[in-house]
């Protein structure tokens, strides 16, 4: 009875962390691309709620609603863009992951042990979304689209 109750051992992983902020680049301008300058940004057009609500899942199934889309533009020829090149307001998905493991250590004789073990990596499997990327603003001035297209590490 005794090796059956006595020895069991558990162990565990937790990680939070908060999303890294949005990189956001539209398409290369004169400045940029025959001048050599800067990385092109979006124009953030003033006033525009950039956050949406809904959860990382609702945001990879419908595919567009990452963030509010409207509120970024091409930016003109000889421009760089307002938008600023990590944007503070706007997050990637945060990571919430649950590691987990039991032991059970039982002695055979005083030379030998033999132990059973159950490991469990991301225990609730919750989905780690990717990167967004930002297929912004075609000839049109207008965000393409948002999609998550991976997943990422935990």
């Amino acid at each position: 009875m005794n090796k059956a109750i006595c020895g069991w051992s558990v162990d565990g992983i937790t990680t939070f962390q908060s999303g890294f902020p949005v990189i956001l680049t539209a398409q290369p301008t004169i400045l940029s691309s025959d001048f050599g300058g800067r990385h092109t940004a979006p124009n953030y057009v003033s006033g525009c709620a950039k956050s949406v609500s809904d959860s990382a899942l609702s945001k990879t199934l419908s595919g567009y609603t990452w963030f509010n889309t409207i509120c970024f533009t091409q930016p003109g020829s000889y421009s760089f863009g307002n938008e600023p090149a990590v944007d503070p307001d706007l997050r990637q998905q945060d990571v919430a992951n649950w590691d987990f493991a039991l032991f059970k250590q039982t002695a055979i004789s005083d030379r030998f042990e033999l132990q059973f073990r159950a490991e469990f990596f991301n225990l609730f499997n919750r989905v780690q979304f990717g990167y967004p990327s930002l297929l912004c603003c075609n000839t049109i001035s207008a965000v393409t689209a948002v999609r998550l297209n991976s997943q990422g590490a935990a």
